[in-house]
C-alpha cells in the first residue's frame, strides 16, 4: 500500500452482474473479468494549436534616398525674332535696241549676165538676210530679158528688181535709151530697182550707161549702181576675187540705200 491512496483487490465480476457500491449505487458490470478497478481517467482536452508565429527574419527596409528635387526651368516666354533674308535684286542690264536690216525679210531677185553668174556667192553674202533669187545668163541682153522681167514685176511676189544688164548692149545705144525707158515703166509697181552699169571697156558702153542714168532720174524709186566707176578706179593688177566681192558690195549697198529712200 502507498501512502495516501486507497487501493484494493477484489475479483472482477461477470459480465452482466450488479455491484452495490459502499455509497449504495448499484451499479452494472458489462466486461467479464477485471483484475483492478482504476479511477476513471479523465483525457485533458486537446491544447489549441498555438497560432503560429513568423519567425522569418524581417526584410530590411532601406533607408529613403536623399534625393534632390528636381528643379523645371519654367519655359521661355521671349517672343521668336524671324529674320527675313533681304532679297537684292539683280542689276538690269539694258541691251541696246537690235539693228534692223533695212532688207530683213526682203525678196530680191537679180537679172543679170556672166557678171551675176560669177558672183553669186559675193553676191547673197552681201545681200543677206535678204531671200534673194538670181537668173543669171553669159551673154544676155536687155532686149532678150525684157519680156521676163515685165511678167515677173506684175507678179507682185518681188520688192527688190536687180538688173545688172547692158554689158552686150553696146552695138545699138541709139535705140538702147528707149529700151530702158521701157523696162522701168514696167517696173513701176516694185517697191526698188537697181540698175548696174556695164564697164566700159569700148565707146558704145559708154553711151548704154549714159542711157541708164538718164532713164533713172525720172522714178523716186530706181538707184544706178555704178559698177562702171567702180571699175575705172581698180588697179590692173586686182585678182577676180576681189572684183567680185565689190561687185556684191556694190550692189548690197545700192538695194539698201534704195529701200531706205
Amino acid at each position: 500500500m502507498i501512502a495516501g491512496a486507497a487501493a484494493f483487490t477484489q475479483l472482477r465480476p461477470t459480465a452482466g452482474t450488479s455491484v452495490e457500491t459502499s455509497d449504495g449505487r448499484t451499479l452494472s458490470v458489462g466486461v467479464e473479468t477485471q483484475n483492478e478497478m482504476t479511477a476513471p481517467s479523465t483525457t485533458a482536452p486537446a491544447p489549441e494549436a498555438p497560432t503560429p508565429v513568423d519567425t522569418a527574419a524581417p526584410t530590411a527596409t532601406a533607408a529613403p534616398m536623399d534625393t534632390a528635387p528636381t528643379t523645371t526651368a519654367p519655359p521661355t516666354t521671349a517672343a521668336v525674332t524671324t529674320t527675313t533674308p533681304q532679297t537684292t535684286a539683280a542689276p538690269t542690264t539694258t541691251l541696246p535696241p537690235r539693228e534692223v536690216d533695212p532688207i530683213e525679210r526682203v525678196i530680191v531677185t537679180i537679172h543679170g549676165d556672166e557678171r551675176v553668174v560669177d558672183a553669186e556667192r559675193e553676191l547673197r553674202l552681201a545681200l543677206a538676210p535678204a531671200a534673194v533669187e538670181i537668173d543669171g545668163e553669159t551673154g544676155r541682153g536687155l532686149l532678150a530679158s525684157a519680156p521676163a522681167i515685165a511678167a515677173q514685176a506684175r507678179s507682185g511676189l518681188v520688192d527688190v528688181v536687180v538688173l545688172a544688164i547692158g554689158a552686150h548692149d553696146g552695138d545699138n545705144p541709139e535705140g538702147y535709151e528707149s529700151l530702158v525707158g521701157g523696162t522701168l515703166d514696167a517696173l513701176d509697181q516694185v517697191g526698188c530697182v537697181v540698175w548696174v552699169t556695164a564697164e566700159e571697156v569700148d565707146v558704145g558702153l559708154a553711151g548704154v550707161n549714159e542711157a541708164i542714168r538718164r532713164q533713172a532720174e525720172r522714178f523716186e524709186h530706181v538707184v544706178v549702181a555704178d559698177w562702171a566707176e567702180v571699175a575705172a578706179q581698180e588697179d590692173a593688177s586686182a585678182l577676180v576675187a576681189q572684183r567680185r566681192e565689190r561687185f556684191g558690195l556694190l550692189i548690197g549697198g545700192a538695194v539698201r540705200q534704195c529701200i531706205l529712200g
